[in-house]
């Protein structure tokens, strides 16, 4: 697996993590330093952007600014659990959407696109989207 950099390389698609607004004060986050903390959102952003359910490889620590001691941080307080080769985020699947979800979603939107561009409709240049054509 080889990371994106760009929403460009993900079909022009720009994904987006949930993150409960109460996080801040959340026991198991509480329990750990910030660092932990900000590894495990970045944790977050990158399964979701690589698409690997909650799969975290060892080597995508680095990259992600974490450390192996904020990582052990994690799966002492339960927020990550170890995994071949790397760690897996608790609970992913409860609350981000899984690989199978977004390329099937990524999908229909490219198809759903590509049916308006045939019908004329989606093509604003030179205006805005929110012009109605009378207002052109």
């Amino acid at each position: 697996m080889t990371p994106s950099t760009t929403p460009t390389e993900r079909d022009g698609a720009v994904g987006w993590v949930r993150i409960d607004d109460g996080v801040y004060d959340h026991v198991k986050l509480r329990r750990v330093s910030k660092g932990a903390r900000w590894l495990w959102v970045a944790g977050i952003a990158f399964a979701n952007r690589q698409l690997t359910d909650g799969l975290l490889p060892k080597w995508a620590l680095s990259s992600m600014d974490g450390t192996s001691r904020e990582a052990r941080e994690l799966v002492a307080a339960g927020l990550w659990e170890k995994a071949d080769d790397g760690w897996h985020i608790h609970d992913y699947g409860e609350y981000q959407s899984s690989r199978e979800r977004v390329v099937s979603e990524r999908a229909a939107a490219r198809k759903r696109m590509a049916e308006r561009r045939r019908n004329g409709i989606g093509s604003f240049t030179g205006s805005s989207p929110e012009q109605t054509e009378n207002e052109r």
